[in-house]
Protein backbone atom coordinates (compact mmCIF):
# COMPACT_ATOMS: atom_id res chain seq x y z
CA UNK A 1 0.00 0.00 0.00
CA UNK A 2 2.57 1.89 1.16
CA UNK A 3 4.46 1.27 -2.51
CA UNK A 4 0.88 2.44 -4.10
CA UNK A 5 1.25 5.99 -2.95
CA UNK A 6 4.73 6.35 -3.61
CA UNK A 7 4.08 6.08 -7.03
CA UNK A 8 1.05 8.61 -7.46
CA UNK A 9 -1.37 5.89 -9.41
CA UNK A 10 -4.66 7.29 -7.24
CA UNK A 11 -6.80 4.48 -8.94
CA UNK A 12 -4.37 1.49 -8.29
CA UNK A 13 -3.84 2.74 -4.57
CA UNK A 14 -7.56 3.30 -3.92
CA UNK A 15 -8.89 -0.27 -5.65
CA UNK A 16 -6.07 -1.67 -2.67
CA UNK A 17 -7.38 0.80 -0.38
CA UNK A 18 -11.27 -0.20 -0.28
CA UNK A 19 -10.01 -3.88 -0.17
CA UNK A 20 -8.53 -3.35 3.35
CA UNK A 21 -11.22 -1.11 4.46
CA UNK A 22 -13.66 -3.74 3.58
CA UNK A 23 -12.05 -6.50 5.20
CA UNK A 24 -11.92 -4.29 8.63
CA UNK A 25 -7.87 -4.04 8.32
CA UNK A 26 -7.14 -1.69 10.99
CA UNK A 27 -3.67 -0.71 11.71
CA UNK A 28 -1.37 2.88 11.95
CA UNK A 29 -0.02 2.58 8.05
CA UNK A 30 -3.77 2.48 6.72
CA UNK A 31 -4.75 5.18 9.09
CA UNK A 32 -2.01 7.36 8.14
CA UNK A 33 -1.84 6.86 4.08
CA UNK A 34 -6.23 6.85 4.51
CA UNK A 35 -5.70 10.73 5.37
CA UNK A 36 -2.02 11.36 3.45
CA UNK A 37 -4.17 10.14 0.25
CA UNK A 38 -7.23 12.57 0.91
CA UNK A 39 -4.65 15.67 1.47
CA UNK A 40 -2.97 14.58 -2.17
CA UNK A 41 -6.05 13.20 -3.87
CA UNK A 42 -8.83 15.19 -2.14
CA UNK A 43 -10.74 11.54 -2.21
CA UNK A 44 -11.96 10.83 1.11
CA UNK A 45 -12.36 7.29 2.54
CA UNK A 46 -13.35 5.86 5.70
CA UNK A 47 -10.83 6.04 7.96
CA UNK A 48 -10.23 2.37 9.81
CA UNK A 49 -7.69 3.41 12.52
CA UNK A 50 -7.87 7.06 13.21
CA UNK A 51 -9.99 9.82 11.49
CA UNK A 52 -8.93 12.82 13.55
CA UNK A 53 -5.74 11.53 15.25
CA UNK A 54 -4.93 15.43 16.29
CA UNK A 55 -7.72 15.07 19.08
CA UNK A 56 -6.29 12.12 20.87
CA UNK A 57 -2.74 13.98 21.05
CA UNK A 58 -2.45 13.44 24.87
CA UNK A 59 0.41 15.32 27.10
CA UNK A 60 -0.10 14.78 31.10
CA UNK A 61 2.61 15.96 33.84
CA UNK A 62 4.69 12.76 35.24
CA UNK A 63 6.24 14.89 37.99
CA UNK A 64 2.60 15.36 39.43
CA UNK A 65 2.49 11.17 39.42
CA UNK A 66 5.35 10.00 40.54
CA UNK A 67 9.14 10.88 41.94
CA UNK A 68 10.60 12.04 37.94
CA UNK A 69 13.68 12.90 39.45
CA UNK A 70 14.22 10.22 41.16
CA UNK A 71 12.59 7.14 38.72
CA UNK A 72 13.07 9.07 35.38
CA UNK A 73 16.21 11.45 35.40
CA UNK A 74 18.22 9.24 37.73
CA UNK A 75 17.55 6.07 35.98
CA UNK A 76 18.41 7.85 32.18
CA UNK A 77 21.93 9.65 33.45
CA UNK A 78 22.79 6.52 34.47
CA UNK A 79 22.22 4.84 31.65
CA UNK A 80 24.02 7.29 29.72
CA UNK A 81 26.90 7.15 31.61
CA UNK A 82 26.91 3.59 31.26
CA UNK A 83 29.77 2.42 28.77
CA UNK A 84 27.97 -1.47 28.13
CA UNK A 85 24.47 0.43 26.57
CA UNK A 86 24.74 -0.06 22.91
CA UNK A 87 23.56 2.61 20.23
CA UNK A 88 22.78 2.38 16.80
CA UNK A 89 22.69 4.79 14.05
CA UNK A 90 19.34 6.03 12.93
CA UNK A 91 18.59 7.93 9.58
CA UNK A 92 15.83 10.64 10.60
CA UNK A 93 18.15 11.85 13.59
CA UNK A 94 20.63 14.62 13.36
CA UNK A 95 23.21 15.65 15.97
CA UNK A 96 21.83 13.07 18.23
CA UNK A 97 22.43 9.70 19.17
CA UNK A 98 19.82 6.84 20.25
CA UNK A 99 20.21 3.51 21.94
CA UNK A 100 19.88 0.30 20.88
CA UNK A 101 17.00 -2.37 21.89
CA UNK A 102 14.37 -2.33 24.05
CA UNK A 103 15.30 -0.68 27.74
CA UNK A 104 12.18 -2.64 29.16
CA UNK A 105 14.02 -6.16 28.84
CA UNK A 106 17.16 -4.97 31.27
CA UNK A 107 17.11 -6.50 34.57
CA UNK A 108 16.96 -3.21 36.56
CA UNK A 109 14.31 -2.17 39.21
CA UNK A 110 14.29 1.04 38.18
CA UNK A 111 13.55 0.42 34.75
CA UNK A 112 10.49 -1.79 35.95
CA UNK A 113 9.64 0.55 38.09
CA UNK A 114 9.46 3.04 35.00
CA UNK A 115 7.62 0.34 33.13
CA UNK A 116 4.90 0.07 35.65
CA UNK A 117 4.31 3.40 35.32
CA UNK A 118 4.10 3.54 31.65
CA UNK A 119 1.57 0.38 31.64
CA UNK A 120 -0.60 2.89 34.35
CA UNK A 121 -0.63 6.18 32.25
CA UNK A 122 -1.59 3.99 28.90
CA UNK A 123 -4.46 2.70 30.10
CA UNK A 124 -5.30 6.31 31.42
CA UNK A 125 -4.83 7.24 28.01
CA UNK A 126 -7.41 4.22 26.96
CA UNK A 127 -10.16 5.08 29.64
CA UNK A 128 -10.19 8.73 28.86
CA UNK A 129 -11.54 7.90 25.21
CA UNK A 130 -12.69 4.78 25.78
CA UNK A 131 -16.52 7.00 24.22
CA UNK A 132 -14.24 7.44 21.17
CA UNK A 133 -15.51 5.46 18.16
CA UNK A 134 -12.28 5.57 16.19
CA UNK A 135 -10.62 2.21 15.40
CA UNK A 136 -7.82 2.21 17.44
CA UNK A 137 -9.67 2.51 20.36
CA UNK A 138 -12.38 0.42 19.91
CA UNK A 139 -10.13 -2.73 19.02
CA UNK A 140 -7.38 -1.55 21.69
CA UNK A 141 -5.50 -4.74 21.61
CA UNK A 142 -5.99 -6.67 24.64
CA UNK A 143 -2.53 -7.83 25.02
CA UNK A 144 0.45 -4.82 24.30
CA UNK A 145 3.89 -4.77 24.91
CA UNK A 146 5.83 -1.09 25.38
CA UNK A 147 9.25 -0.62 24.15
CA UNK A 148 11.65 1.65 24.85
CA UNK A 149 14.57 3.73 24.03
CA UNK A 150 16.54 6.42 24.47
CA UNK A 151 17.55 9.59 22.53
CA UNK A 152 20.08 12.14 23.26
CA UNK A 153 20.06 15.38 21.20
CA UNK A 154 22.60 17.69 21.29
CA UNK A 155 22.89 21.31 19.76
CA UNK A 156 20.91 21.93 16.77
CA UNK A 157 19.65 18.28 17.25
CA UNK A 158 16.36 17.48 15.91
CA UNK A 159 14.31 14.29 13.96
CA UNK A 160 12.74 14.40 10.16
CA UNK A 161 9.00 13.71 10.13
CA UNK A 162 8.66 10.36 10.25
CA UNK A 163 5.88 7.35 11.10
CA UNK A 164 5.74 3.85 13.71
CA UNK A 165 4.44 1.82 11.42
CA UNK A 166 3.92 -1.53 13.59
CA UNK A 167 2.99 0.56 16.78
CA UNK A 168 -0.56 1.02 17.69
CA UNK A 169 0.29 3.81 19.61
CA UNK A 170 3.31 6.35 20.43
CA UNK A 171 4.68 8.38 23.33
CA UNK A 172 7.50 10.00 24.70
CA UNK A 173 8.69 10.99 28.41
CA UNK A 174 10.76 13.97 28.37
CA UNK A 175 13.28 13.51 30.89
CA UNK A 176 15.29 16.72 29.66
CA UNK A 177 13.99 19.84 27.55
CA UNK A 178 16.45 22.96 27.31
CA UNK A 179 14.91 25.98 29.23
CA UNK A 180 15.16 29.32 28.17
CA UNK A 181 14.35 28.16 24.18
CA UNK A 182 13.41 30.58 21.49
CA UNK A 183 9.90 30.50 19.95
CA UNK A 184 9.25 26.70 18.66
CA UNK A 185 12.24 25.61 19.33
CA UNK A 186 12.62 22.08 21.00
CA UNK A 187 8.95 21.52 20.36
CA UNK A 188 7.45 18.37 19.34
CA UNK A 189 4.96 18.87 16.07
CA UNK A 190 2.59 16.24 14.87
CA UNK A 191 1.70 16.34 11.54
CA UNK A 192 -0.51 14.16 8.37
CA UNK A 193 2.65 14.09 5.70
CA UNK A 194 5.97 14.96 5.06
CA UNK A 195 5.98 19.13 4.48
CA UNK A 196 7.99 18.10 1.29
CA UNK A 197 5.09 15.82 -0.01
CA UNK A 198 2.37 18.40 0.73
CA UNK A 199 0.31 20.84 -1.19
CA UNK A 200 0.76 23.77 0.31
CA UNK A 201 0.81 24.79 3.96
CA UNK A 202 -3.03 25.22 3.97
CA UNK A 203 -3.54 21.26 2.92
CA UNK A 204 -0.76 20.14 5.38
CA UNK A 205 -2.66 20.09 9.31
CA UNK A 206 -0.11 20.27 11.88
CA UNK A 207 0.04 20.74 15.81
CA UNK A 208 2.97 22.04 17.41
CA UNK A 209 3.04 20.88 21.00
CA UNK A 210 4.44 22.75 23.96
CA UNK A 211 7.20 20.20 25.99
CA UNK A 212 8.51 20.71 29.04
CA UNK A 213 11.18 18.27 31.06
CA UNK A 214 8.36 15.83 32.53
CA UNK A 215 5.94 15.62 29.95
CA UNK A 216 4.61 12.37 28.69
CA UNK A 217 3.07 12.55 25.11
CA UNK A 218 1.12 10.03 23.70
CA UNK A 219 -0.78 10.26 19.93
CA UNK A 220 -2.24 7.71 17.79
CA UNK A 221 0.71 5.16 15.66
CA UNK A 222 -0.84 7.04 12.22
CA UNK A 223 0.55 10.62 12.82
CA UNK A 224 4.13 11.71 11.34
CA UNK A 225 5.82 13.56 13.48
CA UNK A 226 8.56 15.46 13.88
CA UNK A 227 10.74 17.96 16.46
CA UNK A 228 11.95 21.54 15.41
CA UNK A 229 15.71 22.45 15.76
CA UNK A 230 17.21 23.96 19.18
CA UNK A 231 20.28 25.82 20.15
CA UNK A 232 21.45 25.50 23.86
CA UNK A 233 24.24 23.67 25.64
CA UNK A 234 21.78 21.53 27.43
CA UNK A 235 20.79 18.52 25.86
CA UNK A 236 17.48 17.23 24.86
CA UNK A 237 17.09 14.00 26.43
CA UNK A 238 13.49 11.44 25.66
CA UNK A 239 12.52 8.32 26.57
CA UNK A 240 10.43 7.14 23.60
CA UNK A 241 7.70 4.42 23.52
CA UNK A 242 6.19 1.96 21.02
CA UNK A 243 3.27 0.46 21.98
CA UNK A 244 2.96 -2.81 20.29
CA UNK A 245 -0.10 -5.34 19.87
CA UNK A 246 0.83 -8.33 20.71
CA UNK A 247 -0.92 -11.90 19.89
CA UNK A 248 -0.51 -15.15 21.54
CA UNK A 249 2.96 -16.30 20.84
CA UNK A 250 4.00 -13.75 19.03
CA UNK A 251 7.38 -11.84 19.68
CA UNK A 252 7.55 -8.02 20.83
CA UNK A 253 8.32 -6.14 17.50
CA UNK A 254 10.64 -2.59 16.98
CA UNK A 255 9.77 -0.33 14.19
CA UNK A 256 12.80 0.40 14.31
CA UNK A 257 14.66 3.00 12.55
CA UNK A 258 11.59 5.46 13.41
CA UNK A 259 11.99 6.66 16.73
CA UNK A 260 9.80 9.92 18.38
CA UNK A 261 10.52 13.33 18.37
Amino acid sequence: MKCLYQLDEPSVFYDHLDSLIDKGEINATIGSLTLRAEIRYEIKRFNTFAGDPFEYVSKVDLTERCDFDKLFVKTVKSLLTDSSVPYKSQGHLNNAHQTAGNLFDKSSDSLHEIEKVIHSEIENYRVRFQASDEGFLTNWPTNYSPYGWLVNMKRGGYIAPHLHESAWLVGAVYINVPSELKADAGKFVACLDDEKDAKGAQKHPHEIIDVATGDLVFFPASLMHYSIPFESDEARIVFPIDVFPRTEGSEQKYSGSDPPL
